[in-house]
């Protein structure tokens, strides 16, 4: 990149525009070369974390809402390509935008700075504080058949303190997107959780 006189970048903005840009710079053969093993190595991964990542949808589909596996895998590949849809089209400046801010953006704003933190920390406390501790400690070791000799300093890192380290995180998350001038998408992140956690039998 400081060969061609690049300035570096990170995320979304790093693979989408800067490295295509080194490659183009390359030019020839070479640069096309390398521009097709990167990016069929990146639809690879991408592929590979979508079925895992869809995996836990259709898993809730089937066990809460009594569907079929063909049923749930056909609503969340929709729910999931629509929602890749419109953060594609943004990409290109003719997707719909929510205050002045496409919707890659919204996406990659909330889950950057509110959801990662914001769900770890739901996630330690309801491990911590909802789950009977047998059962977490059962569900950790198999039953047994995992080794795991330092569980009881981890349930009481997992109760007590991890979740308010990631209260900060989250609270600076949510400030550093104030300060970037999107204060706007940080509420409607806060207000959506809020929402998901009111109507959630599981809180």
């Amino acid at each position: 990149m400081f060969a061609f006189g690049m300035e570096p970048a990170a995320g979304p903005g790093l693979v989408f525009v800067v490295v295509p840009q080194l490659f183009a710079e390359m030019g020839g053969i070479i640069g096309l070369l390398f521009a097709l093993l990167f990016f069929v190595g990146l639809s690879v991964a991408a592929l590979t974390s979508s079925v895992s990542l869809l995996e836990v949808a259709v898993s809730y589909l089937i066990d809460e809402k009594h569907m079929t596996r063909t049923k749930a895998v056909l609503i969340s590949c929709i729910t999931m390509v629509s929602m890749c849809t419109l953060s594609s089209l943004s990409l290109g400046g003719i997707g719909p935008k929510l205050f002045d801010t496409g919707v890659f953006d919204i996406f990659d704003l909330l889950t950057d700075k509110i959801f990662l933190a914001v769900c770890g920390m739901f996630i330690c406390i309801f491990a911590g504080w909802r789950m009977n501790k047998i059962d977490l400690e059962n569900e950790i070791t198999n039953h047994g058949e995992i080794s795991f000799p330092l569980f009881n300093v981890w349930y009481r890192l997992v109760k007590y303190v991890i979740p308010f380290a990631i209260a900060l995180v989250a609270f600076m998350g949510v400030k550093a997107g104030f300060d970037s001038g999107k204060g706007e998408v940080m509420l409607l992140g806060l207000a959506f959780i809020a929402f998901t956690a009111v109507i959630s039998k599981r809180l």
